[in-house]
């Protein structure tokens, strides 16, 4: 249908008709488009990793040990492994498509899990080469509500029994738990929408898993049942989880807010420690020598006597630090979220940068039995061996 408008260049403008047929279409062509987006949605929690020649350069936060393999985990479901001190790599048949964050293989054997995104765990008897889904985070949202449930019926119980002395306390302890119960079921609601950071197993069969708002999860059969003892934690903020570890047959457990706690009998009681740093903890490492804490903008911390007492590590840089490791010597090599790595005196008081650049911000990090070291972070696989950096720590 011709306008009564011209153009710019005096030429009649050619306008379509607008009726029902058109309007139709474009009608049609909008439902498709919301159909197909609908028909190509793939729940990342049931769909398959996609196999990926880049997925060593991918986003990778956790490496670790099976024998003489190396695994790392990442973005998108990425599972890796190298037999050649990392050397080459290739990926391994992984059921979900989440952010991975935490990788263990106790005691460098051939069974391992994974920890991650949308409250996933992961199990592998093959050592790492094939992965299956032991948990994810609808079922990690209704342990914490059995838990909380439990633990409120509990208090109620001896509420009753209470002598008059007691009860002010116990009916403020009811009250604290009936709120993290509603909590809890608030979560559950909305659905698998919590990660978990941190994955350590003792053994085969003992091993903990923690995450943000005080959620911590533990199995005695290797991940085939999974209860929760955070009740019992001593976490009136709800602060986030970020590492748990077992040091010297005790587990430490440590997150925001200073947040540090121990636990000498398996996670059944908690003692909450004080540390001078009231900042995140992400990373934590030690033996009968001693334990470090290390967190944002270059806090760390240490103790001598399994964290009764903690004092300030002297640090040269204020980049927040990632993650820790004993190395043979006895120090502690630490990485940060910088292109550099850091290590400890012998005394475990101060830790100094070294010279040698990893190139990428890095995540966590593994010693190749080749002297190589091995980091994964921003960018994937870093690995380098260089004669100034091994002399400084090796």
């Amino acid at each position: 249908m011709w306008s009564d408008k011209t153009d710019d260049m005096g030429n009649w403008v050619w306008l379509p008709r607008t009726g029902g047929k058109l309007k139709a279409c474009m009608l049609l062509v909008i439902m498709l488009a919301f159909c197909t987006n609908v028909w190509a949605f793939e729940d990342p929690m049931e769909s398959t990793a996609i196999n990926s020649s880049l997925a060593s350069n991918s986003l990778l936060l956790d490496i670790t040990f099976s024998g003489d393999r190396i695994i790392a985990v990442g973005e998108m479901g990425h599972i890796i492994y190298s037999d050649d001190n990392g050397q080459s790599w290739q990926q391994a048949d992984v059921p979900v498509r989440v952010l991975l964050t935490s990788v263990v293989f106790p005691g460098g054997g051939q069974a391992g899990w994974a920890a991650g995104h949308a409250g996933i765990v992961l199990f592998s008897s093959d050592a790492g080469k094939t992965w299956v889904k032991q948990l994810d985070g609808r079922q990690v949202n209704q342990i914490l509500v059995d838990a909380y449930k439990t633990a409120v019926s509990e208090k109620k119980d001896h509420l009753g029994s209470a002598s008059k002395e007691e009860r002010g306390r116990l009916q403020a302890e009811l009250e604290e738990l009936e709120f993290q119960l509603s909590d809890a079921m608030g979560f559950a609601e909305e659905g698998p929408s919590r990660a978990l950071f941190d994955i350590c197993f003792r053994n085969e069969l003992e091993g903990y898993a923690v995450g943000p708002f005080g959620m911590i999860i533990q199995t005695l059969d290797g991940g085939k049942t999974w209860t929760s003892e955070a009740p019992s934690i001593d976490n009136p903020d709800a602060s986030h989880f970020m590492a748990i570890t077992f040091i010297d047959n005790t587990l430490f457990l440590a997150g925001e807010k200073g947040f540090i706690s121990r636990s000498f009998d398996g996670g059944k009681s908690w003692e909450r420690l004080e540390t001078p740093y009231n900042g995140t903890f992400f990373g934590l490492t030690g033996d009968a020598s001693g334990i470090m804490l290390v967190g944002l903008r270059g806090n760390a911390v240490v103790s001598f006597d399994r964290g009764k007492s903690w004092s300030t590590v002297k640090t040269e840089q204020k980049t927040t630090m990632s993650s820790a490791m004993i190395i043979s010597d006895g120090r502690i090599l630490v990485s940060q979220y910088a292109k550099s790595l850091m290590v400890s005196n012998n005394a475990r008081t101060r830790l100094s940068a070294l010279s040698w650049v990893a190139g990428k911000s890095v995540s966590s990090f593994v010693l190749g039995h080749d002297g190589s070291l091995i980091t994964v972070g921003v960018g994937g696989v870093t690995r380098i061996i260089d004669p100034d950096f091994s002399a400084k720590v090796n």
